[in-house]
């Protein structure tokens, strides 16, 4: 599991700065993903390819919500500022130091499980060891749902006295039908849109309470398939 370090959000610039975290956080989870997927070329492991490809599809969504939220709320997503790739290997942004070390290596058993199972551990695993939470830390879970709470309370003041912090400009909110359909990538354009995203991105993967193991409507789907990888990758031909 991912931890983060406990963020201060009591203004709206602090709060764009912790979406901004979310966009890095986000991000930084799609190269690793790729590098791996990329060495099952012709390997014969289309299965396994088409599994991790679903969940770099994800990633790249949530990058794009989280990019949306920010344009939102009268901000700009910063993604090709100096520092804004991590080094690899090395921690995901925001994280404090839990050990996990994320590299860009080819695919392998010891990488699904050590690696990838470690950053999609959901919130409430059973059974998975995961280190305690301290009290300057987060689960993103917890991280995603500090920014709602902010959002709300944010909003509810604009709105005494007839404004609203959903000041962006709405040709900037990005859709594309052809990757993403509307009910999965759409614009934000207020408190109900924000929270519609956000808990799209909780739901499907990091931040879920959900139990991996128990399959159904409101079960962890990205874990599922990173388990059904991790089966699968006894039997890999490379």
């Amino acid at each position: 599991m991912i931890f983060l370090k406990a963020i201060k959000i009591d203004t709206l610039d602090e709060l764009r700065s912790a979406i901004q975290t979310a966009i890095e956080l986000e991000h930084s989870t799609i190269p690793p993903y790729l590098t791996a997927n990329f060495t099952l070329a012709n390997t014969g492991n289309d299965e396994i390819s088409n599994l991790i490809g679903s969940v770099v599809g994800e990633e790249m969504l949530h990058l794009s919500i989280a990019c949306n939220l920010l344009n939102a709320i009268g901000g700009s997503p910063v993604l090709n500022r100096p520092g804004f790739i991590p080094t690899y290997p090395g921690p995901l942004p925001g994280g404090v130091d839990s050990g996990l070390t994320v590299p860009l290596e080819k695919f392998s058993l010891s990488l699904i499980k050590n690696v990838f199972m470690s950053i999609e551990e959901p919130e409430k695993p059973i059974p998975i060891k995961s280190m305690e939470l301290q009290e300057d830390t987060m689960t993103i879970g917890q991280f995603y749902q500090k920014i709602k709470e902010k959002i709300s309370l944010l909003e509810g003041e604009a709105k005494k006295s007839g404004k609203t912090i959903f000041t962006g400009d709405p040709t900037y909110q990005l859709t594309y039908e052809k990757f993403f359909p509307k009910n999965l990538l759409f614009p934000i354009i207020d408190e109900a849109t924000a929270f519609q995203g956000i808990d799209l991105i909780v739901d499907q993967g990091e931040g879920t309470s959900t139990d991996p193991f128990v399959d159904g409507e409101d079960s962890d789907k990205k874990n599922l398939r990173i388990i059904t990888v991790l089966k699968k990758s006894t039997k890999v031909k490379l």
